[in-house]
């Protein structure tokens, strides 16, 4: 299911509704644990899977058009390597720094992994959606009940059970990224296949600001979007659903859609609810994107007397 928007207030209605209608998952309807996860992105047709397994997109002769952004001549330990070299100097060294704290890290800044990010806070996918303003397609942002989901991938994925302890859970990544050796020849990769949410330690200003959540790929590395059925979409009351008991449902996905026309308003919207560049971005690399995004000048916009 999909609904269209064109303003904040219309997006967070319909997030009021779907939470309605499915109110009781879990029993941790309450203020402070929300079911739902966001992730915004400019264009529609962007895959929801991680940087490190994206395609080239294109063909070359003589290149196999399978061919890996990232991994044609690389590995995920080779690249997080790397990362680690260049950062050391602009970390604390008398932190003792597991390798996953450095995957999480590197994640937020930009390096290839097999992580990708969602927030608990629906305004800040949204502004992700909207902020760069691409003519090119509508822009989008899915909405996740992770609890649905959980239940889901347990009953499809034996080994998805350990998600819930903490020490299991890192265990499982590190196994997927190959930092632990297996022994005898036994448990070479990870019997995990679908993706798994966590919510991490917010070691970073920027994770705190964006309300991090990661979901990790295990090893179907397909987009996501690939993994699930249509008949997983949440459904709006109202259409093509009753206000009905949804509480033992498996529907846990949603797409709101942003048209072109309608992203710099919204982005305006967000900067008056104090959802902006300054915020999300602490530090002077934040500053910088809020004075651009205040004086950026936009051809359509003004001809739309927005």
């Amino acid at each position: 299911m999909k609904k269209e928007i064109t303003s904040v207030s219309q997006y967070l209605e319909i997030i009021r509704r779907l939470d309605k209608a499915y109110a009781k998952d879990g029993g941790l309807n309450n203020p402070v644990s929300s079911k739902f996860l966001y992730r915004g992105m400019a264009h529609m047709s962007w895959p929801l899977l991680p940087g490190i397994f994206r395609d080239i997109g294109e063909q070359y002769e003589g290149w196999d058009e399978s061919a890996r952004k990232y991994l044609t001549f690389s590995t995920e330990m080779r690249i997080l390597q790397h990362f680690r070299q260049e950062a050391a100097a602009y970390v604390s060294q008398n932190r003792d720094e597991s390798d996953i704290w450095w995957v999480e890290l590197a994640q937020h800044y930009g390096v290839p992994t097999r992580f990708l990010d969602w927030s608990e806070n629906p305004l800040v996918a949204l502004y992700f959606a909207c902020e760069n303003n691409s003519q090119k397609e509508a822009a989008v942002v899915w909405m996740l009940n992770r609890l649905n989901y959980n239940r889901h991938s347990k009953a499809l994925d034996p080994a998805y059970e350990f998600v819930d302890d903490e020490a299991a859970r890192r265990e499982a990544i590190s196994t997927l990224m190959g930092f632990t050796d297996c022994k005898s020849g036994a448990c070479t990769t990870s019997p995990m296949k679908l993706p798994f949410l966590y919510s991490p330690y917010l070691f970073d200003g920027r994770m705190a600001a964006q309300a991090s959540w990661f979901m990790v790929w295990g090893n179907d590395m397909r987009p996501f979007q690939q993994m699930t059925d249509h008949q997983n979409y949440m459904k709006l009351p109202g259409e093509n659903c009753e206000l009905c008991d949804n509480d033992e449902s498996d529907d846990f996905l949603y797409q709101f859609v942003i048209p072109v026309c309608t992203k710099q308003q919204i982005v305006r919207e967000l900067n008056m609810l104090g959802i902006n560049g300054k915020s999300l971005f602490p530090g002077l690399d934040g500053v910088g994107k809020h004075i651009e995004r205040i004086y950026r000048f936009d051809y359509q916009k003004n001809l739309s007397g927005i």
